[in-house]
């Protein structure tokens, strides 16, 4: 509920009673010239000390707004006491201003229980050089109990209209406490990363299984291959280098005088199969290369020779 003020303006005599002391001093009621500021276009002045107000009302809250002028001939501003209820009176000396200032609030209670008050005002000071300006009278007609009442009902409505929405559909509220979608994604990401591992596990035994590279004098891919490792070691031609091994070679050859004490004729008589020619080195004999061997001619003696990882040819008998 919203606060109802109600304005009483100081012409209203019916609810406010002045009262004018024995010695001839009394209330006035002006009206200043052009000043829209004024409410109700009037103002009740009381220009001595001992002039009073009575205001009785229903409400919980009161103020008294009036008009101060600047003193004359260096009087003191007016002094005027409030009180209402059983509250002890509150004084209020009027400021000093340079220029007639309207809307000035000279009382303000504090808001108290809803309930009939009188509000009393007395003038302790003031003169014709420095008079007191009365405006209106405003009060609060609510009732502050009335308010938490409305609220609890309000509070208790809602409440039970919570509740009953809330019994209408647990199923809604049961559905909704489980959180599907964290763990949808927590089991995608698991397989995801128990896949990556298994398949780099594959990759890297598949690169341990991968086999050696034949190295058989009679492969193309193992020549190439000791090629290149040669001319890794030396930094030099490899086939120069094969010519170079070959010329070093020294062939066991038979000596000519040697006769039947030789010691060869110890061996036993079994034959081997393979004979020696006099006079004939390896190296001046034609080598039988395998099949697909490209040979090499020696620079020593001008022949064709087999590559030095192979053993001299002998001629069968």
């Amino acid at each position: 509920m919203s606060s109802d003020l109600v304005t009483v303006d100081n012409t209203d005599v019916n609810n406010i009673r002045y009262d004018n002391p024995a010695n001839g001093s009394f209330w006035d009621s002006v009206s200043p010239p052009n000043d829209p500021n004024i409410w109700g276009g009037t103002l009740m002045e009381a220009d001595a000390a001992g002039l009073s107000a009575v205001f009785r009302f229903k409400g919980s809250q009161v103020s008294v707004v009036g008009r101060v002028e600047p003193p004359k001939n260096g009087e003191q501003p007016p002094v005027s006491l409030y009180s209402v209820g059983d509250t002890k009176f509150q004084a209020f000396p009027a400021p000093t201003v340079s220029s007639p200032t309207d809307n000035v609030s000279f009382f303000n209670s504090s808001v108290m229980p809803y309930g009939e008050y009188t509000l009393i005002i007395n003038v302790t000071l003031a003169s014709s050089n420095s008079p007191y300006f009365l405006d209106y009278i405003r009060y609060n007609i609510t009732d502050p109990s009335a308010q938490p009442p409305a609220t609890s009902a309000s509070a208790t409505s809602t409440s039970s209209g919570a509740a009953t929405s809330s019994a209408s559909s647990p199923s809604k509220g049961s559905s909704s406490s489980t959180p599907i979608g964290p763990i949808v994604g927590g089991v995608v990401a698991g397989v995801a990363v128990i896949a990556a591992a298994i398949i780099a596990f594959l990759c890297c035994r598949m690169r341990r299984r991968r086999p050696i590279p034949s190295l058989s004098p009679t492969d193309p891919a193992a020549r190439e291959h000791l090629l290149r490792s040669i001319d890794g070691l030396t930094g030099a031609d490899p086939r120069t280098s094969l010519d170079a091994l070959a010329s070093r070679i020294t062939p066991y050859m038979v000596p000519g005088n040697a006769g039947s004490h030789s010691r060869f004729s110890d061996l036993p008589a079994e034959d081997s199969g393979l004979r020696f020619q006099p006079g004939l080195t390896p190296s001046d004999v034609a080598p039988v290369l395998p099949p697909g061997t490209v040979p090499i001619r020696s620079t020593a003696t001008m022949s064709e020779v087999a590559r030095a990882d192979i053993p001299p040819a002998y001629t069968p008998d």
